[in-house]
């Protein structure tokens, strides 16, 4: 089989011009929905390069050049073992020595880390020490075989250290940014491998074709493509992911030329990535373009 590109395909929206869109949506949610979880649930669900973590930029030894496992964000993942509290987000990053998911939870903007008299507030408290919790429990032999069944993890990541993070994401910058006590309290409530984070770091990292997926089984169901989502001959990761020409349209800022061209180039490419694990021959073929990757 040969793959060929498409002539003239619609374009998708550049890097700097979704950047500008999507930030300016965000920035309207956290003025105007700051106490609504949900809503920041869903903007980071079709939004995934929003979600830190990917490749995870926590680590003491820098930050990962692997792509995350399929390129996905999973969506309120369900953890065996995690009984009282799903996460709301899960990537599964990898660098060459540590398998490192990535298990993150949200909390609205507007909720407050300290009360007047200094302490953490109730709210504050509960979503740390839920952090604790699922840290706790994925340090047991049998809780970790349990998450690489749940997940589907390939024998490349499993044969690395397993080594989970957990990620805050809580509270505006403003409540402690000129209190030098409070900064320093907030500071030292987590560790390297808890992770405590306000709204305003949040920024988006365009390294690749992000899906968020949710996980049933060990199955990969696409729930939103990155709006910036390309395809070609390379993207072989989707041929483990289901449900992609729904993805599409559910993908925000995509013109609707965009999302025809993606609903009928999907299938061709996993036909061809088909082909290629037969280990029957496969070649490209540009349309005068040389080194061409993807469209």
């Amino acid at each position: 089989m040969t793959y060929e590109f498409t002539k003239n395909a619609p374009k998708t929206l550049s890097n700097e011009e979704y950047i500008s869109k999507a930030e300016k949506e965000f920035q309207y949610l956290l003025h105007n929905s700051s106490h609504d979880e949900t809503t920041f649930q869903k903007f980071f669900e079709r939004n995934p390069c929003f979600m830190p973590g990917a490749r995870d930029e926590f680590s003491i030894l820098g930050q990962s050049g692997h792509n995350p496992h399929l390129n996905c964000l999973i969506t309120q993942p369900q953890i065996t073992g995690l009984i009282k509290r799903v996460p709301d987000f899960m990537w599964l990053a990898n660098d060459s020595v540590y398998f490192s998911p990535i298990i993150i939870e949200i909390e609205a903007p507007s909720k407050k880390y300290f009360k007047k008299d200094g302490n953490p507030t109730s709210h504050f408290s509960q979503a740390r020490n839920q952090l604790e919790e699922w840290q706790t429990i994925l340090k047991r032999p049998e809780n970790i075989l349990s998450f690489y069944r749940d997940f589907s993890i390939p024998q490349d990541l499993t044969s690395l250290t397993f080594k989970p993070r957990f990620v805050l994401i809580y509270g505006r910058r403003e409540e402690f940014t000129n209190d030098r006590i409070l900064t320093q309290k907030r500071g030292s409530l987590f560790d390297n491998d808890k992770i405590l984070m306000s709204y305003d770091r949040i920024k988006p990292k365009l390294f690749n074709n992000y899906v968020t997926c949710k996980v049933k089984n060990g199955k990969y169901f696409a729930k939103y493509l990155n709006p910036t989502f390309k395809i070609g001959p390379f993207a072989d990761e989707i041929l483990e992911l289901q449900n992609l020409i729904q993805a599409v349209d559910n993908t925000s800022y995509l013109t609707d030329q965009r999302k025809a061209f993606l609903k009928d180039k999907i299938p061709y490419c996993l036909e061809y990535f088909k082909v290629e694990k037969n280990g029957k021959t496969v070649k490209i073929k540009n349309n005068g373009t040389n080194y061409q990757t993807e469209e």
